[in-house]
């Protein structure tokens, strides 16, 4: 973890699975220039290769359905909507 902050990134991420999911979507869609150190992003052209080797068509669309499934579960889970609000 050679990045400024990467460390704090990944204990808050160890212990917030929401972040960490939420994170792993945005890898997917922002553009490496834009990313910032600690996001690591590759953009959109990596991700699509497990996708095309599995058979799955059309590419871009798996992935992309496929991130935002990621960040709205992430955002969900991090707002409460994916928990349980009543005692066990």
């Amino acid at each position: 973890m050679d990045a400024p902050g990467a460390a704090v990134v990944a204990g808050v991420s160890a212990s917030r699975p929401d972040l960490l999911l939420l994170g792993h979507g945005l890898q997917k869609l922002v553009p490496a220039r834009y990313s910032r150190p600690v996001l690591r992003a590759s953009g959109p052209r990596p991700p699509l290769r497990p996708f095309e080797q599995l058979g799955i068509r059309p590419g871009p669309l798996a992935m992309a359905l496929a991130a935002l499934s990621e960040i709205a579960g992430g955002f969900a889970f991090g707002a409460g909507l994916l928990t349980p609000s009543w005692p066990s």
